[in-house]
């Protein structure tokens, strides 16, 4: 009790310094603020950008329960420049600007614990959802049966088991006859907007969000309601990270949905950027052989991220042999199920760094792009997300490391019939964030595991662990790897043919 308050009394000073100051900006709702917990011996000009400014009479002298003192400083300027309204700016209108996307009919999915969503762009949004029925040997058989209300059920034989695996999909909503060959609506105007009042915005996680609507009518029959076919409203928002992924799938009344679709074509359109708020760092040096962070703060933080604090008590710094999670850490698995209607493809995206893998369910979560990188993240509704690098791919280094002799960049197994395959291999990213800890980078060793779950054998499993500080240990298993590993040369580095 005694360190949440001394916490909290340590951001109250630092408020009502902020709003005693008279020659500082006003503190305001429109204007974020976070704070940096820089270190000791920095140079306040390094943080100095054409926006914003730091000058030394702005700063106070914060001191501790423990006696931790940090000099804190608040921006004594900042940038009032605000968003141009994009109006002589409009190239053209969100029709023509999704029509590449219309015309190429690129597929993408959507993953939940029960049902599998695709959506081809331009022509259909479906669900389905596989399971093995029985088991049995025999040749392998594919029969399609059809009910009464439209929705398909597909039996399939596995070829290695005779198992029969049943597939139940829907269509939610098709464009069928209505994208021409240029990938153009049909009967939609191709008339831009020319300003902010006339571009429709939604709530996407907080943020006010500008959208183009496409509604896909024309589904699989509705059992709950005789004679109505579902339908989807299909939301482009901007998204420039994305590669036009589904966001999120909300089944509104019986048999209609709402999917928000991340899009970086949206992007190219100015008045369908969303607009968001800066966030202005006060930066807080540590004073007289102050730890980077108060320790009270540290602690709090840790026990709101159960996830992490867990990992940090349970493992010790220990040689690379140990690949699996303690039996302590089992629920931090987290299992992707992955339809055997998309292997191929999600396969290929995952290696081209355009699909990646996200676990962890506390205040931390992770990202996984191969040959791109490995990030630690966290979602707020006001400050956006905060990303942590904990490594970044570069070929040369990774070939360094798998020189070393404590590396393991290949590993081998017998397999049933006694042939000896490729069981894992791992690849070295280095050059994360800097740890405050220890003061070096964080880096990740990212371990690729050929693992049949008994279960599902299209399911993914990823953890996240972090056996000495900053250093961590990222596992993917799959029987979908497999195959895979086998291509994998001495220094682990993998050949894929799409």
């Amino acid at each position: 009790m005694k360190t949440s308050l001394t916490i909290g009394l340590l951001f109250q000073y630092l408020w009502l310094f902020v709003l005693g100051g008279e020659q500082l900006s006003p503190f305001k709702d429109d204007i974020l603020y976070h704070i940096n917990w820089a270190g000791s011996n920095v140079n306040l000009q390094q943080f100095q950008t054409p926006g914003t400014e730091y000058n030394s009479e702005d700063t106070i002298i914060m001191t501790s329960a423990n006696n931790e003192k940090y000099s804190c400083t608040l921006p004594s300027k900042i940038s009032a420049e605000k968003s141009s309204d994009g109006s002589s700016e409009i190239s053209m209108s969100p029709v023509r600007g999704l029509s590449g996307l219309f015309k190429s009919g690129q597929c993408k999915y959507y993953y939940e614990p029960f049902w599998t969503y695709e959506i081809c762009h331009g022509k259909h949004i479906k669900q389905y959802h596989e399971e093995r029925v029985n088991s049995g040997k025999g040749e392998p058989t594919k029969i399609v049966l059809q009910t009464e209300s439209g929705y398909k059920i597909q039996l399939q034989s596995d070829d290695s088991k005779g198992d029969i695996i049943k597939t139940t999909e829907y269509y939610l909503g098709t464009l069928d006859g209505k994208v021409n060959e240029d990938g153009m609506l049909i009967g939609v105007e191709d008339v831009a907007p020319t300003s902010k009042e006339e571009v429709p915005t939604r709530n996407t996680a907080g943020v006010k969000t500008p959208y183009y609507a496409v509604v896909m009518d024309g589904g699989t029959a509705c059992d709950l309601r005789p004679g109505v076919n579902r339908q989807t409203t299909v939301y482009y928002i901007c998204g420039p990270e994305s590669n036009n992924d589904i966001f999120s799938v909300t089944e509104t009344s019986s048999c209609e949905y709402e999917v928000v679709v991340l899009s970086p074509q949206m992007c190219n359109l100015p008045l369908y950027n969303v607009e968001r708020k800066q966030v202005h760092e006060i930066q807080c040096i540590a004073v007289d052989d102050a730890p980077v962070k108060p320790v009270a703060l540290k602690l709090q933080l840790e026990e709101e991220a159960p996830d992490n604090s867990r990992v940090r008590k349970i493992f010790r710094p220990s040689i690379q042999n140990d690949d699996e999670p303690k039996q302590d850490d089992l629920r931090r698995v987290e299992v992707q199920k992955i339809s055997t209607l998309v292997d191929k493809s999600l396969l290929n995206e995952f290696l081209s760094g355009s699909y990646c893998l996200r676990g962890g369910t506390g205040w931390w979560r992770f990202e996984f792009c191969y040959g791109k990188h490995v990030h630690q993240y966290h979602d707020d509704a006001k400050l956006g997300r905060t990303t942590v690098s904990v490594g970044t791919w570069n070929e040369q280094e990774h070939k360094e490391w798998a020189k070393l002799k404590t590396s393991k960049p290949r590993t081998y197994m017998k397999d049933e019939q006694g042939d000896t395959r490729v069981s894992m291999v791992q690849h070295f990213y280095g050059h994360g964030d800097v740890c405050e800890d220890t003061g070096k980078p964080r880096q990740v060793v990212v371990r690729m595991k050929c693992k049949k779950s008994p279960a599902s054998s299209h399911s993914v499993s990823i953890y996240l662990l972090e056996p000495s500080k900053c250093v961590y240990i990222l596992g993917v298993e799959s029987a979908i790897v497999c195959g895979l590993l086998d291509s994998a040369n001495a220094e682990g580095m993998l050949k894929h043919e799409p």
